[in-house]
């Protein structure tokens, strides 16, 4: 192969010499050119590449640099620490006391105490830091991980406000880990450890020294009213009744306002029971400490009035509305806005006992009286003409209703605006009304259309949100989709379960409602057993004698009775606070919204959707 180039390099050569001369330049310019292009840009490139690399060396020796200016911080930090826990070393219990025995030893007692004192000293904060920052760690672990977290967040707390006392942050976060022990401790029936837990809350909050703090508290329980939070205030509220009554006493119209406010919150958060055993203790000590002329003790009996019929005695609240209004009557005059607003309550409980037509006329009656005192714009005034309303639909007169709350609404809108509750509340009836005079769709429609501004203006998780989802619910189903209605009850009940609580009223119509779409789908079996269940659950929460109750235990015969058909037989459920047939739900529920009459600072909402008390 080598001697085939010399052989072909020695004919070029040959060739070469036998051109011309400015042959032999013209290939030799052919041959160089090319070749010399070659060489430039490789040279371009070779010292590009060396400038690259010349950067490179300079980042490099850069970061060399920093790294050894790093290496030297660290290095100071690390004698800086060294020295640090050399001094601990030094500041170490242990250290002290093996130092003050020394001193002891040799006969300086005196010399011993101060140095423990000092060494004590210098690390009582940072030890206090320490315990603070661990209580906090296991106190955020106790929603997950239960108990055992908040045993350890209570005593890493004390030990932190007992090595500094003064420390806000310490006895703050330990007020409101024994809170919520107390609680816990309410719950499980343990009075003695609730007792115990609160009587250290009052003393770390200092409630004698700072009184603006049970102002604070109760404001955050009406804000958390106000925001349908109920079972948030009504525990904050039960907080507030406990301190007042260790710092004011008993018989304090501080103690007794802050028992009002929680009997309401039970009631509103579904307790109907339990709210009216509050009310009914908390009466005779207003009458004893306050009067019975006083305005608390008026406004007591009228919440212990709403509570009764709440717990389907439609004729005792009646009665004891109508012992309420000569009392108000004489105490406070005729044209009071408290006296009127037990007038629209008598009218309510009328209408709930079953005489639709004597609530219209009541109301009827006291709507000029209100528009004359409070004048045609006033929100009760406007209430009133929702009542008359939906006791004309009560009364057999669906397009009636239908037509005064079309009327209803533009004055609503432009008085409170179209996104007030009592706004959106008007709605809600009016799509109710319009399913009762035949037109389902329409109602459907409107609901639908409600749903989006009551979950921007309310929020999705507030109660009465969930009233137009119920209510969807049920006229999917009048359209004929029975499977649909059924799913949609079935999210309504995990919202209201968990907003609500299982035991709510609300809650319990639900469940007795999917019975009921479950026996439309034939399935009686199923919805024989899910109806014993409501059974069980509403004589345990309302009572054996409840309407719904009733109710419940009739659908159940029913059932039973293998009856044909069987559905057309069943009873919808319909709640306390629910309207006509078809199962919809009204902020006049029925029986007209029941009226809060009296004020007192913070006040709760005057007209509070559903159930209303007053405070």
């Amino acid at each position: 192969m080598f001697e085939g180039l010399l052989v072909f390099l020695q004919n070029s050569w040959e060739q070469f010499h036998a051109l011309k001369a400015i042959e032999q330049l013209s290939a030799v310019f052919t041959i160089c050119v090319p070749l010399g292009g070659m060489l430039y840009a490789y040279s371009q490139r070779i010292t590009q590449k060396l400038r690259q690399k010349t950067e490179e060396l300079q980042i490099l020796q850069e970061l060399s640099e920093n790294r050894s200016q790093q290496i030297k911080t660290l290095q100071q930090a690390l004698k800086k620490s060294d020295e640090t826990i050399a001094a601990l070393k030094f500041q170490r219990p242990e250290s002290l006391l093996k130092q003050a025995a020394a001193e002891r030893e040799n006969g300086n007692e005196e010399r011993a105490i101060r140095l423990l004192r000092t060494g004590f000293e210098s690390i009582r904060e940072p030890l206090s830091a320490c315990c603070l920052d661990l209580a906090a760690h296991h106190f955020s672990l106790v929603p997950d991980y239960g108990g055992r977290h908040g045993g350890e967040a209570e005593r890493q707390a004390r030990l932190a406000t007992l090595l500094c006392p003064a420390d806000e942050n310490s006895r703050g976060l330990l007020a409101e880990i024994l809170a919520v022990k107390a609680e816990s401790d309410y719950t499980s029936g343990n009075e003695q450890g609730y007792d115990t837990a609160w009587d250290e809350v009052d003393d770390f909050l200092a409630i004698g020294k700072h009184p603006e703090i049970v102002g604070t508290l109760e404001n955050q329980a009406v804000q958390y009213y106000h925001q349908g939070h109920y079972r948030l205030a009504e525990r904050l509220f039960r907080r507030l009744v406990t301190m007042c009554r260790r710092q004011f006493g008993d018989d304090s119209p501080v103690t007794l306002r802050m028992r009002n406010q929680l009997a309401l919150s039970l009631g509103v958060a579904g307790h109907y029971g339990k709210a009216l055993l509050l009310f009914q203790a908390l009466l005779p000590d207003m009458v004893r400490g306050l009067g019975k002329d006083h305005h608390y003790t008026l406004i007591t009996r009228g919440n212990l009035a709403l509570f009764t019929g709440q717990m389907g005695d439609a004729a005792g609240a009646l009665a004891l509305s109508q012992a309420l209004l000569p009392d108000r009557e004489r105490v406070l005059g005729k044209d009071h806005p408290d006296t009127l607003a037990t007038r629209n309550n008598i009218a309510t409980w009328t209408g709930n006992t079953g005489d639709a037509a004597g609530a219209l006329a009541l109301s009827k009656a006291l709507l000029p009286d209100r528009e004359r005192m409070l004048g045609k714009d006033h929100p009760d005034t406007l209430n009133t003409r929702h009542n008359i309303a939906g006791f004309t639909g009560k009364a057999g007169d669906a397009a009636g209703a239908l037509a005064l709350l079309k009327t209803l609404l533009p004055d609503r809108e432009r008085v409170l605006g179209k996104e007030h509750p009592d706004t959106l509340t008007t709605r809600n009836d009016i799509a109710g009304w319009t399913v009762e005079t035949g037109d389902g769709a329409e109602g459907l429609a409107l609901s639908q259309a409600l749903l989006p501004d009551l979950e921007r203006v309310l929020g999705k998780e507030h109660p009465d949100t969930l009233t137009p989802r119920h209510n969807i619910a049920a006229w999917t189903a009048a359209t004929g989709d029975v499977a649909g209605a059924l799913a949609l009850c079935q999210t309504v009940l995990a919202d209201q379960e968990r907003v609500l609580g299982k035991d709510h009223p609300h809650t319990l119509t639900t469940r007795s409602n999917i019975a009921f779409r479950t026996a439309e789908t034939g399935d009686a079996a199923g919805a024989l057993a899910l109806f014993q269940t409501v059974l069980a659950d509403r004589e345990r929460v309302l009572g054996k004698d409840h309407p719904d109750t009733q109710k419940t235990r009739e659908n159940i015969a029913v059932l039973q009775s293998r009856g044909d058909p069987l559905v057309p037989k069943l009873q919808l459920g319909n709640a306390v606070l629910e309207a006509p047939a078809s199962g919809f739900q009204s902020s006049w529920s029925m029986k007209g919204k029941v009226s809060q009459a009296g004020t007192w600072e913070p006040v709760l909402p005057a007209d509070v959707t559903h159930n209303a008390g007053e405070s």
